[in-house]
């Protein structure tokens, strides 16, 4: 089948069914990001979607179906690993203005999708080609800020490892660099040597990002953003490995005079070709900024210029490539220097003796001491974890919350009283199910309940702590679940699909959970303000339970399927593809929040408009 030559996704195409493809943002070797607008909430969206373009063609479109990836080799899937992985590692830092937020995930034409906030802006490089360098005070600035950010993404070992202009969008907004394209970051342990991918931006990477195996830490980036700070104020590219052992380091104050003496000396020491000579955390480069004291640098001074003219030109090369490779080897292996100790002068033999019994005695009654009181200490740590243990288990968040369900069959689906020409097919055909006595909350998980629990907070819409807790994945609530029977010894767990749509029908026939009307039961795209809100505060249905329509959808237990089939069991996929949502969420319209309405996304997917409730 012959090949489309326009890679791209068509201009006004639909993904995922509700957004609008309206333009190309850049395409890289890895995937292409469009602009897109959600076509109910009338909102810009980023989209980033796999598809591998490099010269060896390694996905294609075809001229029949323009929409659908066709990969042309067997490790696609690994790769799809890596683009997951990028959108999980930007989801780490959900509510951070430092940073590109993502909020869906899907799989859609045989490849992958994750949707990110739109940012009106432009890029940090085009600001600079498009007026020449900036001012000290506007560059420092920048610098301070994208630092600011990197404290956030350092703290959860993350390194980003592709710093430079091209990656930093300044918001219209408020004039914040926001960073972008997190392909290839990864997680670190400081000082410990690990793999490194062999992706570099020439003059932004530190030379040891060169090696396939180093030190990973934090001064890697902060090299980088040295570089961004550097061209920020000479409107050059920083020099290379290469380019600095054939011509010499060029400071940024040779290249434009008006760089005061103590920002060029911060971007030396940011830049020093060895790791433990620059800056060791953002809060280190934050200071050094913001202080007025020139930096003592070693910088490349030491680095031998080589001459590549005329009839030496060859033996220039040659000498040349030794010496970084040279360089780069010595960063592979530890600079250890051994001392040669001269011999102690002698000492009578019953001075010795004498000494060593004093000495030996010292240690032994020094290890006693110690011993009972590392078994004092102990003792007590252990009546206080007990102690701890106690309260823990008297303090259960939704011991009070819990409604008890009796059990019964139903009709599942979608049912005339549901339909108003709104069925789905996955809702369909309406089927009986038996659902066994079980308890679900009678609230969606707020924000304190989580936070209680897990000790951190992850959803988009912060500052409320009676709002559900939102952008959690099917993965995460897991270790939520876990860690909270772990404190209670309870078997708390998300409902199955079916259990979900019996207590939200409460025995009734409404359209919504408990009413034909929305507005008395639901949070959505009519009346949210696009946001949540506390929960609890609309009207509850038959079963006291609340926001069953609405608010955030709620993750269940069952993986999804495409219909129903007509046996009574509704949970009888052991695997799958995506997990279920149920209930609809603050942006949607109302036939999405209808009973009956199914919805799904893959178990590490996040959206800030998912949440859940508990059941056991």
């Amino acid at each position: 089948m012959a090949q489309n030559t326009n890679q791209n996704l068509p201009i006004g195409c639909l993904l995922y069914g509700k957004y609008r493809i309206e333009k190309i943002l850049g395409q890289g070797g890895f995937g292409i990001t469009y602009m897109a607008k959600h076509e109910v909430l009338q909102k810009k969206v980023a989209i980033k979607e796999l598809f591998l373009s490099t010269q060896s063609a390694f996905c294609s479109r075809s001229e029949l179906d323009t929409r659908t990836v066709k990969p042309h080799f067997e490790r696609f899937d690994m790769f799809k690993e890596r683009f997951l992985n990028e959108a999980r590692t930007i989801a780490k830092f959900t509510g951070q203005p430092g940073i590109v937020q993502i909020a869906e995930i899907f799989e859609e034409n045989g490849t992958v999708y994750f949707v990110m906030d739109f940012v009106e802006g432009v890029t940090l490089g085009e600001i600079i080609k498009k007026q020449g360098a900036l001012s000290e005070k506007e560059a420092v600035n920048y610098a301070i800020k994208i630092l600011e950010t990197l404290k956030i993404v350092h703290k959860e070992g993350i390194l980003h490892r592709d710093i430079k202009p091209d990656n930093l969008i300044i918001s219209n907004k408020n004039k914040q660099p926001v960073l972008i394209d997190f392909g290839i970051a990864r997680e670190y342990v400081e000082n410990e040597a690990q793999t490194h991918t062999a992706m570099i931006s020439p003059g932004y990477a530190p030379p040891e990002q060169e090696l396939p195996k180093a030190r990973r830490t934090a001064s890697m980036d902060l090299y980088s953003v040295g570089a961004v700070l550097y061209y920020c104020l000479t409107g050059q590219r920083p020099q290379t490995v290469s380019e600095i052992m054939t011509s010499g380091y060029v400071q940024a104050r040779d290249l434009n005079p008006n760089i005061s003496a103590h920002i060029n000396s911060v971007i030396n020491k940011a830049l020093e070709k060895k790791p433990e000579n620059r800056y060791q955390s953002s809060e280190q480069m934050i200071n050094a900024l913001q202080n007025k004291q020139e930096e003592s640098t070693q910088l490349w001074t030491e680095e031998k210029k080589i001459e590549n003219s005329g009839q030496n030109q060859a033996i220039g090369q040659t000498l040349l490539a030794t010496e970084r490779n040279s360089y780069l080897t010595q960063l592979e292996v530890d600079n250890s220097t051994s001392k040669v100790k001269s011999s102690p002068p002698l000492i009578p033999f019953t001075n010795v003796l004498s000494r060593k019994i004093v000495r030996y005695s010292v240690i032994a009654l020094t290890i006693v001491l110690l011993s009972a009181l590392l078994i004092w200490q102990l003792w007590g740590r252990y009546l206080k974890s007990q102690q701890i243990a106690k309260n823990i288990q008297n303090s259960d968040p939704f011991e009070n919350q819990m409604i008890n369900i009796q059990g019964g069959s139903f009709q599942m689906g979608c049912n005339e009283k549901q339909n108003q020409g709104n069925c789905e097919s996955d809702e369909l055909p309406v089927h009986t199910v038996q659902v066994n006595n079980f308890s679900i909350s009678k609230y969606e998980v707020t924000q304190k309940q989580w936070m209680q629990i897990m000790k951190y907070n992850p959803s988009r819409f912060r500052g409320c702590e009676d709002c559900p807790v939102e952008a959690v994945s099917w993965s995460e609530i897991q270790d939520f679940l876990n860690n909270l029977n772990k404190i209670t010894g309870k078997n708390y767990r998300l409902p199955t699909e079916a259990e979900w749509e019996y207590a939200a029908r409460a025995g009734q026939d409404y359209t919504y959970a408990g009413s034909d009307n929305i507005e008395q039961v639901a949070w959505y795209a009519g009346n949210s303000s696009n946001r949540p809100h506390s929960v609890g505060q609309k009207l509850p249905n038959s079963f006291g339970l609340y926001d069953m329509t609405g608010n955030v959808y709620e993750w269940c237990s069952d993986w999804y399927r495409a219909d129903y089939s007509p046996s009574n069991l509704i949970n009888t996929l052991d695997t799958g593809t995506y997990r279920v949502l149920r209930g609809g969420g603050w942006s949607d319209p109302p036939q999405y929040n209808r009973l009956s309405n199914r919805y799904y996304n893959i178990p590490y997917g996040r959206r800030n408009d998912a949440g859940f409730r508990v059941a056991r």
